[in-house]
């Protein structure tokens, strides 16, 4: 009896996560808005560079002068990975002033902007509406740390 009591607890709490979460439209999920903010808190010109791995000619940079920032916006539709990792699947490097470059992926004990666990997320609304906003501020800090291990090219 108590295996049957679980078992039809589990699918009723199944059924309750499937109806509560997201709200699929045309094969995408409508995820709400999730918005990527990245700060130079640095008196720095930083340039964000990032293109696909697998496609080096992709290439997009992103210039935040000291003290600016810059936003990302994702709008309602796609899946959980599309929606949720700005970066994912790119390469992705911070230049400092022009001359000092980091690779945010090859030092795994400091990622900085590649890696989402990275920011700070302010949840400003959920279920119907979501809305996320995720935060990042590039520090004084993280320029030190990428002049002490500069990307070198091959």
């Amino acid at each position: 009896m108590d295996k049957l009591v679980r078992m039809a607890s589990g699918i009723i709490l199944l059924f309750g996560i499937i109806s509560c979460g997201e709200k699929e439209v045309d094969g995408e999920y409508a995820l709400g808005i999730v918005n990527y903010t990245i700060v130079n808190g640095t008196k720095h010109k930083c340039v964000i560079e990032s293109y696909p791995i697998h496609n080096t000619t992709g290439l997009i940079r992103e210039e935040i002068v000291g003290g600016d920032s810059i936003v990302y916006h994702r709008n309602g539709e796609g899946s959980y990975s599309t929606m949720y990792d700005l970066y994912n699947d790119k390469v992705v490097y911070l230049v400092f002033d022009d001359s000092v470059k980091y690779d945010c992926l090859l030092n795994k004990d400091h990622e900085m902007i590649a890696l989402d666990r990275n920011y700070k997320l302010n949840v400003i609304s959920e279920y119907p509406n979501y809305h996320y906003e995720f935060r990042y501020v590039i520090t004084e800090e993280d320029y030190e740390y990428a002049k002490l291990h500069p990307y070198k090219e091959e």
